[in-house]
């Protein structure tokens, strides 16, 4: 058993640009930067086999929750091209939620001569969100 806590700090700078095409509903869209600050403990449950050719398994499942302190009201601020000039932008809020629940479950197969290959799940899920992915990763030494 082994536990884990990440701490997350992401800063996002969303330029700003002005549409085309659409004559009077262009809009033009203000520059806005996003902070996101999280923390993400987890409990990870693993081991090692190893078999008679010499490969080692190394299987291990991980629960836990990530957290955000900040960046889960994200808001953009934009005015229509043709508005008269000194109409103040008009502003468009989200919200996302602030805990997930986080699962992992992989393997790690390292056989001779280096040569490792890992495939894993991941998923996270909250009141409004569920996200699932795997990944495969070969690693050969050169």
């Amino acid at each position: 058993m082994k536990p884990l806590v990440d701490g997350g700090a992401t800063y996002v700078r969303y330029g700003s640009f002005s549409e085309r095409g659409a004559g009077a509903a262009n809009l033009d869209v203000d520059s806005r930067t996003e902070t996101y600050l999280s923390v993400r403990p987890a409990l990870e449950i693993g081991g090692e086999l190893g078999s008679a050719d010499g490969m080692l398994f190394r299987p291990y499942v991980r629960a836990g929750a990530t957290h955000f302190f900040t960046g889960t009201e994200p808001s953009v601020a934009a005015t229509l091209r043709a508005a008269p000039s000194g109409v103040a932008p008009f502003r468009v809020s989200g919200e996302s939620d602030d805990t997930y629940a986080d699962v992992e479950a992989g393997v790690e197969m390292l056989m001779k001569g280096g040569i490792s290959f890992e495939l894993s799940y991941e998923g996270r899920f909250s009141d409004n969100l569920s996200s699932n992915g795997g990944s495969l990763k070969l690693t050969i030494p050169f």
